[in-house]
C-alpha cells in the first residue's frame, strides 16, 4: 500500500491513464503537489505532450512544461 507521506515526498507517483479533455488537466493539477506519470496509448499524443503541445487547447505549453509530468505510452511504467 502506498502511504500519503510517500506521495507528498514524491517517493511514489500517481498515474493518470488517458490524457484527453479530463485526464490531462487532472494530471497537471495533481502534478502541483505530487509526482505524476501520464499514460496514453496514442503515441502521437505522448509525443505532442512531450513537446508541450495540447491539441485540445485545455492546457498551455507553459503549464505542460512546468508540470514535470512524465509522459508515456507503455503500461509497464505503472
Amino acid at each position: 500500500m502506498v502511504e500519503y507521506t510517500d506521495l507528498i515526498e514524491k517517493k511514489e507517483r500517481i498515474a493518470v491513464v488517458g490524457l484527453g479533455y479530463v485526464g490531462l488537466p487532472l494530471a497537471v493539477a495533481l502534478a502541483k503537489k505530487f509526482a505524476v506519470i501520464g499514460l496514453d496509448l496514442k503515441k502521437i499524443r505522448i509525443e505532442e505532450l512531450q513537446n508541450n503541445h495540447d491539441r485540445n487547447h485545455e492546457i498551455s505549453a507553459a503549464e505542460i512544461a512546468a508540470s514535470g509530468i512524465e509522459f508515456g505510452s507503455d503500461p509497464e511504467k505503472i
